[in-house]
């Protein structure tokens, strides 16, 4: 659904609380699915306020839930931003690329849900990131995830 429109008079900032709290509201439904165990939340977006913000905001709300960096991405060089209520490890977990990285911009958290076996049928996720002629593609086996994160 369109939030707004590029004439519409709409300021940066409440365009970006509008899209923020729609922003919440999926992953915050996508993750209250019972068989739900894994939620990758993508935005091709460089604000924190669509980012790092929305990932706290679910973290806090959500404490059955965490964010791992999927192993495909383990040499991806820029992760989240610092922010103060998220963990250095949680930050870390996050995946970011800007402009001077050679694509648009975007944001990657793959949430797990703790704390649960997975089905047979969620044992892994594929993510796709396409911009400017590149190809980004990542498949990781969500049920080792799950297995470690019990372990500690």
């Amino acid at each position: 659904f369109i939030l707004f429109s590029e004439d519409d008079g709409t300021d940066e900032d409440d365009r970006l609380s509008r899209l923020q709290q729609m922003q919440l509201s999926v992953v915050r439904k996508a993750m209250s699915f019972p068989t739900v165990c894994n939620v990758v939340y993508s935005t091709c977006s460089i604000h924190d306020k669509e980012n790092e913000d929305v990932v706290a905001e679910v973290l806090i709300s959500n404490p059955d839930w965490t964010v791992v960096s999927p192993p495909t991405f383990s040499e991806w060089p820029r992760r989240g931003h610092d922010h103060e209520n998220l963990t250095q490890t949680q930050s870390q977990a996050l995946i970011r690329c800007l402009p001077q990285d050679g694509l648009n911009g975007f944001f990657v958290a793959n949430f797990v849900r703790l704390n649960r076996e997975t089905p047979q049928s969620q044992q892994s996720i594929n993510i796709e990131i396409k911009g400017n002629g590149k190809r980004l593609i990542c498949s990781h086996d969500l049920q080792k995830t799950v297995k470690k994160k019990k372990s500690k």
